[in-house]
């Protein structure tokens, strides 16, 4: 395998949990979970959201910003 190879593989690899993060749960989600009377999610995040936007590799960055429209659609 080249490195070119490498970095196009990387590349697509890095997009998919951003197109997942912005997909998987969205605002709607959040209204209806409100609407039947719950008052709370539980969100489970990786250790190295501590390192956002450029965690260590293999980890990709980019989940803080799902994390933080978790907040803002929970409010």
């Amino acid at each position: 395998m080249s490195v070119w190879q490498v970095v196009a593989e990387w590349s697509r690899v890095c997009v998919i949990p951003q197109e997942h993060w912005s997909t998987f749960i969205v605002e709607d989600d959040f209204k209806f979970i409100a609407s039947s009377g719950l008052n709370a999610v539980r969100i489970p995040i990786g250790w190295w959201i501590a390192s956002d936007p450029t965690p260590p590799p293999p980890y990709v960055g980019g989940s803080l910003h799902a994390l933080d429209n978790a907040f803002l659609w929970s409010q």
